[in-house]
């Protein structure tokens, strides 16, 4: 497995060990708002190394592309699968994106009730 495919899945891991920890700290009755700006960080820093690193693999020159997708991975990613790859594959890998993105939202949720119907509570 390469180290980009790597970084994605320490990346789905992270949505789903998040929605675990932020329900089990929501459980405790205190709103911790540092458990999602951290969730945040963690998620920006693994765009800026996935985006680096897949460059790195596909021969690119990384340029300033990584730092625009850990900044905004929403604008920056898309933009970095367009530099990097044939209009076509942007595209493919686009829609891929969106997919992944539906995807480690699913993980958030699932750590949550994975949660929720270990403790009982409703």
């Amino acid at each position: 497995m390469s180290k980009s495919r790597i970084l994605l899945c320490v990346l789905a891991g992270s949505f789903l060990l998040s929605g675990i920890v932020e329900t089990v700290a929501e459980a405790s009755g205190q709103p911790n708002l540092f458990l999602p700006l951290l969730h945040s960080l963690t998620i920006a820093v693994l765009c800026l190394f996935w985006c680096r690193t897949d460059a790195l693999e596909r021969g690119i020159e990384p340029r300033r592309s990584p730092f625009w997708a850990g900044l905004f991975p929403l604008i920056g990613i898309p933009l970095y699968l367009f530099r990097s790859r044939p209009k076509g594959k942007a595209f493919l890998s686009i829609g891929k994106t969106i997919l992944f993105t539906f995807g480690v939202t699913a993980l958030y949720f699932l750590g949550s009730f994975l949660v929720v119907l270990v403790s009982g509570r409703k």
